[in-house]
């Protein structure tokens, strides 16, 4: 299965940016390894730094038909 993660930027009200992402932002998982527990490690790239008005920041991840949010505040 094919994964796309993104971040999304969002200031003190939650108002928020649309999910920014990078070119490495892709990741296959074997669907043999559904059984297993998987896990991913981000990094946001410098490029992608937070803007100015940015209070906090959450990961979006998608499989093109679901989209799982992690929030980090």
């Amino acid at each position: 299965r094919g994964y796309e993660i993104g971040v999304v930027y969002m200031d003190e009200f939650l108002r928020s940016s649309t999910a920014l992402v990078s070119p490495n932002n892709t990741i296959q998982i074997p669907c043999g390894n559904s059984s297993r527990q998987n896990k991913i490690q981000v990094t946001i790239p410098w490029a992608q730094r937070a803007p100015y008005w940015a209070k906090h920041y959450k990961f979006v991840l998608t499989n093109y038909r679901t989209v799982f949010e992690s929030y980090c505040y």
